[in-house]
This record gives structure tokens, C-alpha cells and sequence, in this order.
């Protein structure tokens, strides 16, 4: 068995920016990963929300990548089953043995009913989430359209997940001061951007995981809130 020695992270779609990692990119990761000799961790949770296009594609399926590839997978997102806490991984089968090994002795294995439940989605919830793909893809585009039409924020169109970073530098705030600002004063709750990275303090991340309505009052809320600055 060989060492693993280096890993490189890949989350795409990614969460926070919805960024999504397109094929030829990916071709030059997987050309970089086999030069320096990376073991790649390919977080998929978001592989089903990709508006742009019905393909999903993995870095695992390249030439040489199937070997040093660990694909991250579970029901979470695509099947809003996050309380379930379903997860799963596929990989070289001499990882799988050794991960196998230390979830008996963490948590023994996911309950059982929330595992009947995963199946059930499997075998009988792909056409909603095809439904709730569509819906996301509503929200998006509306909140997106939304955001660029007001002052002192703006983001680009987001491939995948159901988060859009949005840049607040023009506010002079950083993401921690507009967070609790516009939380206090209009209770709209986002996350800075620098919880998720020292280089991204002048980014907010917002959620469209709820409700159109809710994502319009959130929205007008907002809107009140930077006029006010």
C-alpha cells in the first residue's frame, strides 16, 4: 500500500462561493496532482446542483486519477436530508478498509432508519430533487439580479451549490462589522467571509436555501440597510 503523502482539497460545487470547477480546469489539476504525486479529497455533496449544466463530472474519472482519488459524498444537500447525517466516500479500496476500521470504532455506522431513508431518496427522490434544482435555479437568478441592483454590494452568477459571496468592500465595513450590523438593525443574518478565509474579509456569503418569499423580505431588508450607511 502506498503512502499518502500530500492531499490536495477539491470542493466543487463549492460552498461558500458556488464556484464550480469545470472540465478543463480539472484536467490541469489532475496533470498537477499526478506530477507532484497528490493524493486528491474530491467533496461532492453539491455535484448535483450545477444550473448551468445536467453533467456531473468527477476529477476521479481522468486518466490516473481514479487511484489517488477519494470522492466525498452524501445526502445532505441534494436530498435536504442534512439532520439524517448520511455521508458515504468511494475510493482505492485499501482507504476505504482503513476508514471502515475507524468509523467502527468512533460511531459504530449510521443509524439505521436514517440509512433506509437514504436509499429511499436514491431509488425514488431523484425527480424532486430535479424539481428543487429548479427552484434553487429561480432563487438564484432573482437574488443575484437583486444584489446587483442595489448600491455598495455586488456578486457574480454563482455555477453551483446554493450560496452567493457577495463583495461588500464599497461599504468601507468589514464582513464581521456589516454581519452584526445588519443583523442588529434589520435581523438578516449572512456570514463573513472571513470565517472561511483571511483573503476574503470584504465577502459575505448568503444563503438561498429558504423560501422566495423570505428571500425577498431578506433582500429588502438589506437594501434598507445599506441606504443607511
Amino acid at each position: 500500500m502506498a503512502r499518502i503523502k500530500s492531499v490536495l482539497l477539491l470542493n466543487s460545487p463549492c460552498n461558500p462561493t458556488g464556484g464550480l470547477i469545470d472540465r478543463e480546469s480539472l484536467q490541469k489539476i489532475a496533470e498537477f496532482a499526478k506530477e507532484k504525486d497528490l493524493f486528491v479529497f474530491s467533496d461532492e455533496v453539491y455535484r448535483h446542483l450545477n444550473f448551468d449544466s445536467d453533467e456531473i463530472f468527477s476529477i476521479a474519472t481522468l486518466p490516473g486519477m481514479k487511484e489517488r482519488t477519494l470522492i466525498i459524498d452524501s445526502v445532505s444537500k441534494s436530498f435536504a436530508m442534512t439532520g439524517f447525517r448520511v455521508g458515504f466516500a468511494t475510493g482505492p479500496v485499501h482507504l476505504i478498509e482503513l476508514m471502515t476500521k475507524c468509523v467502527e470504532n468512533v460511531y459504530s455506522a449510521v443509524a439505521t432508519p436514517s440509512q433506509y431513508a437514504a436509499l429511499v431518496a436514491f431509488d425514488k427522490g431523484m425527480e424532486a430533487m430535479m424539481a428543487m434544482k429548479k427552484e434553487y435555479k429561480k432563487r438564484r437568478d432573482f437574488l443575484v439580479s437583486r444584489i446587483n441592483e442595489m448600491d455598495k454590494i455586488s456578486c457574480i452568477m454563482p455555477k453551483g451549490a446554493f450560496y452567493v459571496f457577495a463583495n461588500i468592500k464599497k461599504t468601507g465595513l468589514s464582513a464581521e462589522e456589516f454581519a452584526e450590523r445588519l443583523l442588529e438593525k434589520e435581523h438578516v443574518a449572512v456570514i463573513p467571509g472571513s470565517n472561511f478565509s483571511k483573503n476574503a474579509s470584504g465577502y459575505v456569503r448568503i444563503s438561498y436555501g429558504t423560501s422566495m418569499e423570505k428571500i425577498e423580505d431578506g433582500l429588502n431588508r438589506m437594501e434598507r440597510f445599506l441606504k443607511s450607511l
